[in-house]
């Protein structure tokens, strides 16, 4: 494919959203008439949850170790199927406290503690950093092998201020429901469903290749996946990511906005559980098609990330190849715009807000103009932060590493949120302790080691091997 017909086709995808933003916002009245296809929209919408990590990165965490790529979707699973009781108490709890962030709501429930909400946004700002420069590279890396060049440095720049810009004209457009975009909330959700049917094409891909090729490739194929998938490869690593997964789907700022801050009624998230665990189920099962395909025909010449882009490439499907950059591109650019959104909120309120309110400014009547610009300027911060990142980063480190960075920070507020989601009047300076000796040990053994240059970490540390062995 040309590097001009890659670039319309990503073009296209960023423009179609914006259109179907600004169609949503300004048909709002007709389409609140139709709560059922506002519902399906809010459950598809929550399939943010899988962004490029997974399209991409999933096939190439099985094809390299196996379990460890099926808790980041079997958890989730498990807590949406097994624990309906504890989602409808969260969700009230949050539609009682008016909660629009998840800092916001663990705040609130510490006796409305501005240190603990100050300390959760950070935790989560930080953590999010490397997961946006993921979604960077992603675009980057996607559009560089669809096109055979290296445009992966160019088309981060180009994407990064798009996807801002998304996020500035439909995330933050009015300071008085801040927390609700019915425009942002249809784009993604349409997003959802085109990177779920871009990953049903590759796997139809990977099933047509198995279908034809010799039985003895099969046999080595089956084979060389079956020794990642032994029974004795479980380990405590499987352990660890499973629960960092299973509350990812709730406590991950953008999962947080979507599920419970979009939600126009306490239930939703209740009734919409079922349909986002078949989501993330058919979404497991279609990484093994493509990760035996492509063990298959590729072997260990090709990285696994690139399995999903490569496979239809190499066998000649190029609509399937269009599907999956497309597809790819959709869930970077979910993901970006949900989790940028989110948090400018949460910086806004937490950060920001609490000084505006002792300053001059409140006296002027400018409160809520001001803040909608904190906001803005929020996105295109965090954006640059994640672009910098982005291009600190070694090409060479895995898709599921850096995300799993990303979820081992989320984690840090993790309990703090279960115990919000079970009772007020918790202890805030106990929250404070826990939540910055947490943030500096997830910034000391996994935030700095990626972007670090190797004799910095040699002078903070004799090694740091053991606490990334678990991320690659």
């Amino acid at each position: 494919m040309s590097l001009q017909s890659a670039s319309a086709l990503a073009l296209t995808l960023i423009l179609l959203l914006f259109a179907i933003a600004a169609i949503v916002e300004a048909r709002s009245g007709a389409l609140a008439k139709r709560p059922r296809l506002r519902h399906a929209t809010y459950t598809l919408a929550l399939g943010v949850y899988c962004t490029s990590w997974t399209f991409y990165g999933a096939v190439g965490s099985a094809v390299r170790d196996g379990w460890s790529y099926l808790p980041i979707y079997a958890a989730p699973i498990v807590l949406l199927l097994a624990a309906p009781k504890f989602l409808r108490r969260l969700s009230e709890a949050v539609a009682d406290e008016q909660a629009t962030t998840v800092s916001d709501f663990i705040a609130a429930r510490f006796s409305h503690d501005i240190v603990v909400a100050r300390l959760v946004t950070v935790t989560a700002l930080l953590g999010t950093i490397p997961y946006l420069a993921l979604q960077l590279r992603s675009i980057g890396g996607a559009l560089s092998i669809v096109t055979a060049n290296d445009v992966s440095e160019p088309a981060m720049l180009v994407a990064a201020p798009l996807l801002a810009l998304f996020a500035i004209l439909f995330g933050v457009r009015r300071f008085e429901v801040a927390g609700r975009s019915e425009g942002l909330l249809y784009a993604i959700g349409v997003e959802s469903a085109i990177k779920l049917l871009a990953l049903l094409a590759v796997a139809g891909v990977a099933v047509a290749v198995i279908a034809v090729a010799p039985a003895d490739q099969i046999a080595n194929g089956t084979a060389e996946l079956r020794e990642r998938f032994r029974v004795d490869q479980l380990s405590i690593d499987v352990a660890v990511i499973f629960f960092l997964s299973m509350t990812a789907i709730i406590a991950l700022p953008r999962q947080f906005y979507m599920g419970l801050v979009e939600a126009r009624r306490p239930d939703d998230l209740v009734r919409a559980r079922g349909g986002l665990a078949l989501y993330l189920a058919v979404m497991a099962a279609l990484v093994i098609p493509i990760a035996l395909a492509g063990s298959m025909v590729f072997g260990p010449d090709i990285s696994p990330d690139l399995y999903v882009l490569q496979l239809p490439a190499g066998e000649g499907y190029g609509m399937v190849l269009a599907a999956a950059l497309l597809g790819g591109v959709s869930a970077a650019a979910s993901m970006t715009i949900a989790e940028t959104t989110a948090l400018s909120t949460m910086i806004s309120n937490d950060l920001v807000f609490p000084t505006m309110v002792r300053g001059p400014i409140a006296r002027s009547g400018a409160v809520g103009r001001r803040m909608l610009t904190v906001r803005r300027q929020s996105i295109v911060l965090i954006m640059i932060a994640a672009t910098g990142w982005a291009l600190l980063v070694s090409p060479r480190q895995s898709l599921a590493s850096i995300g799993l960075v990303a979820f081992a920070a989320m984690a840090q507020f993790t309990p703090h949120l279960l115990l919000a989601a079970t009772g007020k009047g918790r202890d805030p300076l106990a929250a404070r302790a826990s939540l910055s000796v947490g943030l500096a040990l997830w910034i000391y053994t996994l935030g700095l080691p990626p972007v670090l240059p190797t004799e910095w970490l040699g002078a903070l540390s004799g090694s740091f091997a053991d606490p990334l062995r678990l991320l690659g």
